[in-house]
């Protein structure tokens, strides 16, 4: 859609052209100043359905970051790769609105932005008409026979008429999540903004959004609509503005098209109008796609403007394409007076064998020249493997980034086909953490395998590696943002936040029952003997016995499916005494009540090395070196495990066979595995101690396959 101008008539909405938009009370902007981790929680995704049919798998990490999956072939809806999509993002930390290009034009009249909150999606809609206007079916929606509620019931379908200008909502005056919070009278002096939109031509823009942040403190008010006629309009209260307006030009003469981001980071609005004029031939910066060291082409960009008001209260705008990137210019901002303006554009970029995430920060206003090439200097190097048991499978990853003051990363995902090897490269710093996934079973976007967030060097080079055998219960291994212990203890408050599959410290979420996997997970929790709790995941806060001694730790797990062969089962066991412990945590981590004012817990966990191919397979009758590390989660420096037992099983744990372990010290062991002729997967049954009298016993049912020779 965006190839085309983003003119759209509303028909049904007669001569208007200035729609006031009201306070909303849902709009609040989220506080630095004010944050506090909530109780420790696993990290979890949940797949969120836009009402127009788009698939976002969106990950709340910790109590401050949350990364979003955008589902490309979703937005695609089975056209021709290369196909220009534009979506734009607005996170105000309590939302997190993802609005896809389609829904762009009939934004904040037709179509409310409650509609597009991924933190809330809506499940029922209230349906408004004009008056004097017959109500009629709206393709995509099933309205229910008082024609004022609906529910969605073909996103795709709604997608396509608002994309042909179908007259779809001809006499409809708002579509909104039943329940979204209503207008109300703010205790401030209201005035009206007037926004007219000029594109580059000259001419009244034809389409484009407007985002209007109030910098005197964005609790007060934070809007996005689109233009009528070249104008928008928005009840406010009086006071200071930073506007992000988006305006396309279309192509004329010898001049193609193009699209502006025009900033205007302060305005002064006051009673009882006040206009501003957003020229788009101000945006005189052109963000170029930059030249990388190794042939490739773009296909995707982002630019995100980060606007913090004087209160501390920050918005964030984003602003992304996928397939064709546009030619944009952007207004050069030197610097603002009130609060602050953080701007950076991310591309990836793909050529033959090799990826490219790279990103362009300003913390200093918006440049007037941005990067023309990628230094090689400034790289660091990922060597990315994606395994897969099955052939020829495939996948979809991308890798979401978070500045230091951000809160809420979208990325498109990309389509790959798994077993994969290829360099990844990224941009080294270290006030950009990366967060790389990959998205396992892409046609109903199912189970996310996260990376840790980390921060690279220029020059490093490092492995990245994503659904290696055996998938087991873990931790996550980030060290670079504040994230809830694993397990810890604040006075008689246990904290637990175990991953029920992960990979060398990645965290696999979203894997949830379809129509494709079963999938099962139980843990429970013992003091004494005693059950204290029982239920899916080992996560979130647990009130303990204040004497209670001996604890024991359960978590089973199953899957099943085509797409996944390996660790069909696992089962693992933790026992430790504890008691009211007193201490603090490193600043990375935190205790049940968001603060450091706990201590670790030493529950002990398993790591595998067991040096399968990309096919998570080892070859029969060849011998092979398989590692064992037994540690405790990040951070936690208890005493190194000591003694371990390894049993391996080639039909399944009925029968089992004792392997000789090698102890290399720091809780590191080795055994050498010869797979039989005629095994199809070997099981591993492992229990490990420390001298502390920690234990854990793990088994996992096929833990990797192995495939015969010649």
């Amino acid at each position: 859609m965006s190839a085309r101008p983003f003119a759209v008539l509303l028909r049904g909405m007669g001569a208007l052209a200035v729609v006031v938009a009201a306070v909303t009370a849902g709009y609040l902007a989220h506080s630095q100043a004010s944050v506090t981790a909530p109780a420790a929680v696993a990290p979890a995704s949940r797949l969120v359905t836009l009402v127009t049919g788009e698939r976002v798998a969106v990950t709340q990490v910790d109590a401050r970051h949350i990364t979003a999956a955008l589902d490309q072939g979703a937005l695609d809806q089975g056209a021709a790769g290369g196909r220009r999509r534009k979506f734009q993002t607005l996170s105000t930390g309590t939302a997190q609105y993802v609005i896809p290009d389609e829904a762009l034009p009939y934004l904040g009249r037709q179509l409310d932005l409650s509609l597009f909150d991924v933190a809330a999606p809506p499940g029922d809609l209230t349906v408004a008409w004009a008056a004097g206007t017959s109500p009629h079916a709206i393709p995509g929606l099933a309205l229910r026979p008082d024609s004022a509620s609906a529910r969605v019931s073909s996103g795709p379908a709604l997608a396509a008429a608002l994309a042909q200008d179908s007259g779809a909502l001809d006499g409809v005056t708002a579509i909104r999540a039943a329940g979204a919070p209503v207008p109300v009278s703010p205790h401030f002096n209201l005035a009206t903004l007037v926004v007219k939109g000029l594109d580059g031509l000259g001419a009244v823009a034809g389409g484009g959004t407007v985002s209007v942040v109030n910098i005197d403190d964005a609790q007060r008010f934070v809007s996005l609509s689109s233009f009528f006629n070249g104008t928008v309009a928005f009840s406010v209260p009086e006071g200071h503005y930073s506007l992000t307006v988006d305006i396309a030009t279309p192509a004329s003469g010898a001049t193609g098209a193009f699209e502006a981001l025009v900033v205007l980071p302060q305005v002064s609005v006051a009673a009882p109008q006040t206009v501003v004029v957003a020229d788009a031939r101000t945006a005189t910066a052109l963000v170029p796609v930059p030249r990388t060291p190794l042939p490739s082409q773009a296909e995707q960009f982002a630019a995100t403007l980060d606007r913090v008001s004087a209160s501390g209260a920050q918005v964030t705008f984003t602003e992304g394409f996928i397939g064709g990137i546009p030619t944009l210019y952007v207004t050069p901002v030197p610097g603002v007076a009130t609060g602050a303006l953080h701007w950076y554009t991310y591309f990836r970029l793909t050529g033959a064998g090799v990826l490219y995430d790279v990103e362009f920060p300003s913390d200093n206003g918006i440049p007037a020249q941005s990067p023309t090439q990628v230094a090689e200097g400034s790289l660091a190097r990922l060597d990315a493997a994606y395994h897969s048991d099955v052939a020829d499978h495939p996948i979809a990853t991308y890798r979401a980034s978070f500045q230091p003051w951000e809160t809420f990363s979208l990325r498109p995902v990309s389509p790959a086909t798994a077993p994969l090897r290829r360099v990844e490269y990224v941009t080294g710093r270290p006030d950009i953490a990366w967060v790389g996934a990959l998205v396992w079973q892409v046609d109903e976007f199912n189970g996310i395998d996260q990376a840790p967030r980390t921060t690279y060097r220029a020059g490093q080079r490092v492995p990245d590696v994503y659904l290696t055998a055996p998938l087991a219960p873990g931790v996550d291994g980030g060290v670079v943002l504040a994230q809830p212990c694993a397990a810890c203890r604040q006075g008689d408050t246990l904290g637990l936040n175990v991953l029920p599959w992960s990979d060398g410290g990645h965290a696999l979420n979203q894997l949830t029952p379809s129509a494709t996997l079963d999938v099962s997970t139980d843990a429970r929790l013992y003091a004494d003997g005693t059950l204290l709790q029982q239920g899916s995941l080992p996560a979130g806060s647990v009130a303990v016995p204040h004497d209670a001694a001996s604890y024991r730790l359960t978590l089973d797990t199953t899957k099943s499916a085509t797409w996944t062969t390996t660790a069909t089962r696992t089962s693992t066991a933790w026992t430790w005494r504890s008691a009211a412990r007193t201490g603090t945590l490193p600043a990375a981590r935190t205790c049940p009540d968001g603060t450091q004012s706990c201590a670790f817990e030493p529950l002990l966990f398993v790591g595998y090395d067991l040096g399968a191919d990309l096919s998570n397979a080892l070859a029969a009758g060849t011998a092979a070196t398989v590692g064992v590390r037994v540690f405790h989660e990040t951070f936690n420096t208890g005493v190194d495990a000591d003694a371990l037992t390894l049993d391996v099983s080639t039909d399944d744990g009925a029968t089992w066979t004792a392997a000789a372990v090698r102890a290399q010290g720091g809780g590191v062991f080795a055994a050498t595995l010869v797979p039989a002729s005629g095994a199809g997967f070997l099981s591993l049954r492992v229990h490990a101690s420390d001298p502390l009298g920690g234990t854990i016993d793990q088994t996992v049912i096929r833990a990797v396959r192995v495939v015969q020779g010649g």
